[in-house]
């Protein structure tokens, strides 16, 4: 592997290469995961793997380029990540330090099925991630010392590359300083249309008790009547008062199954009556209430 080449005198090394082999047919799928303290020496070296990685510099790693070997070179900062796509070329520059430097890898096929290629869509193949808070570094350690038990722990470290995948998705917005450049935040980035829909359903949720008209929807959230039908529908494909429907019959059915009657059910999700209630409930579930509890428990 390329972390394991002769530029630096290893310190530690935490991590495995796995016999891909055993595992044909996962995508994606990870390859090796390694965390490594080192003792550095000046050089420069070129890699260009057919897989994808992820390099992570714990403590400043001196600098890097990537695409071209004019490109100017760029400092590896404190908890920075850096994602290659398969076949980028890039340079490493490393300067002899007083102190020893840690660093973390995975490496990785499926990257594109993974939809990691929206990091990548650059000239230059690579991206940039800061992470200040150090959500991917403790993923990356964790991933190493589960690969450390050898190929019996695949299925441990895959888990842990799918969480790695996961908040690369959630959590992760572009940042100010270029197309290559990411951040790595804390809490889950949504988008509009996300805080939007959610937006929507918290009010139907508070307020799955009383009757609720699109109006009251649209006066809350201070949108048209046609924006909040149009917008709604293009996000989740169905409208809010479905929704809203949908949500009032998983209720009614939690409470039946508690014991609520009819007509108390009925109250607390917003039906005019017992009788409003069970019409409407036989239509989506294709059972009256009775029946519905019938078969979901039988010895009553």
């Amino acid at each position: 592997m390329y972390i394991q080449a002769k530029l630096m005198k290893k310190l530690s090394y935490i991590g495995h290469s796995f016999d891909r082999r055993q595992f044909d047919g996962v995508e994606p799928k990870i390859l090796s995961a390694a965390s490594v303290t080192k003792n550095t020496e000046e050089k420069i070296s070129q890699f260009r793997h057919p897989f994808w990685v992820i390099d992570y510099s714990v403590s400043a790693c001196g600098h890097f380029k990537a695409g071209s070997s004019k490109s100017a070179w760029i400092p590896r900062e404190k908890n920075e990540a850096h994602i290659y796509r398969p076949g980028t070329a890039y340079w490493e520059k490393r300067t002899k330090t007083r102190n020893p430097i840690e660093s973390r890898y995975i490496t990785f096929s499926g990257g594109d099925n993974a939809g990691l290629d929206i990091f990548v869509q650059n000239s230059k193949a690579f991206a940039v991630i800061s992470d200040p808070c150090e959500i991917l570094n403790k993923l990356l350690y964790e991933i190493s010392v589960e690969a450390s038990g050898g190929d019996k722990n695949f299925w441990r470290a895959q888990a842990i590359f799918a969480r790695i995948i996961d908040i690369l998705h959630k959590n992760t917005m572009k940042a100010k300083s270029g197309e290559n450049s990411w951040i790595l935040s804390s809490a889950e980035i949504k988008t509009e249309n996300e805080l939007f829909a959610e937006k929507v359903t918290a009010y139907l949720k508070d307020n799955l008790s009383r009757a609720i008209e699109l109006q009251d929807i649209s006066r809350h959230l201070n949108v048209s009547l046609s924006t909040l039908s149009h917008k709604y529908a293009s996000i989740t494909g169905e409208s809010p008062l479905r929704t809203l429907m949908s949500m009032r019959i998983s209720m009614a059915k939690a409470l039946l199954l508690q014991g609520e009657s009819l007509k108390a059910t009925a109250m607390r999700t917003g039906f005019y009556d017992e009788f409003h209630f069970s019409k409407v409930f036989k239509k989506i579930t294709a059972y009256p209430p009775k029946k519905y509890l019938k078969n979901m428990m039988p010895d009553l």
